[in-house]
């Protein structure tokens, strides 16, 4: 697959390595030179572009993208146009960054299929990381539905999945126990984490385990509160 990645800030340049490094094809493209050449080794190509030009788009093979980020921050104007020109010439995904729920707003009307807010997604992911210590990771599966990481506690420690019974508490489904198994020496040591992927009823968790589970976000939300209690 291929991808257009628009606007070589922080957060484009992270993702323009991200999919390059995640197997796509990508093409990043900024009007700032030096952006541009931050991010040369890291991908298939990239360019120095004014993206609110339809030629200078067009020069990209724009027929051959697959999906189109328009990673622009503040420079909104540059943000809708390009989004605009994008879906002009047929681009199946454009994705489109906004600072703000308006821009999103705007930026869906304007025909990007996606929008993403990158700020306040970071900032709901860390309330959640300071209101739940003992939540390392989530992942949203839908709007009532996600996947946590949490760390097991201390009164889970030596105990089996079926003595726990998360299912029948809590209504969450345990789908892997990631374990810390230490190495190295007493004066250093290190630690090599790997994953009981599934689990079985039997399988016990320990000190330095964390329980990757899935369910209902209220039902996880017992199951955190219940972790850190």
């Amino acid at each position: 697959m291929r991808c257009l990645v628009i606007g070589l800030g922080t957060f484009g340049q992270s993702l323009a390595a991200g999919l390059q490094s995640g197997g796509m094809d990508v093409i990043a493209a900024d009007a700032n030179a030096l952006l541009v050449d931050d991010i040369k080794d890291k991908v298939a190509a990239a360019v120095r572009m004014d993206a609110t030009n339809e030629e200078e788009i067009k020069s990209q093979r724009i027929a051959t993208i697959d999906v189109a980020v328009v990673a622009v921050g503040e420079d909104f104007e540059t943000a809708v146009l390009s989004t605009a020109l994008l879906k002009k010439l047929g681009v199946p995904r454009v994705i489109a960054r906004a600072t703000n729920p308006v821009r999103a707003r705007i930026l869906k009307l304007i025909g990007a299929d996606e929008t993403i807010t990158p700020e306040e997604e970071a900032a709901r992911e860390l309330i959640q990381k300071i209101l739940r210590p003992a939540l390392i990771d989530y992942l949203k599966l839908t709007k009532v539905q996600s996947i946590v990481e949490v760390v097991a506690p201390l009164k889970y420690h030596g105990k089996s999945l079926a003595e726990l019974n998360l299912r029948e508490r809590f209504r969450v489904h345990v789908v892997a126990i990631k374990h810390r198994k230490p190495v190295g020496n007493l004066r250093e040591e290190q630690f090599e984490e790997f994953l009981i992927d599934p689990p079985s009823a039997k399988d016990v968790v320990h000190k330095g385990d964390a329980l990757i589970v899935m369910g209902r976000d209220d039902d996880l939300a017992r199951l955190l509160s219940d972790a850190q209690s």
